[in-house]
């Protein structure tokens, strides 16, 4: 992956910051 997010870091998001970080993602890699 592009981006590596440490999987306990990821777990301690809400729904909607996970919803966040996968919207940035997508547009870093479409960009």
């Amino acid at each position: 992956a592009v981006l590596d997010v440490d999987s306990t870091e990821y777990d301690a998001f809400d729904e909607v910051d996970q919803a966040g970080l996968v919207a940035i993602c997508g547009s870093l890699l479409t960009a």
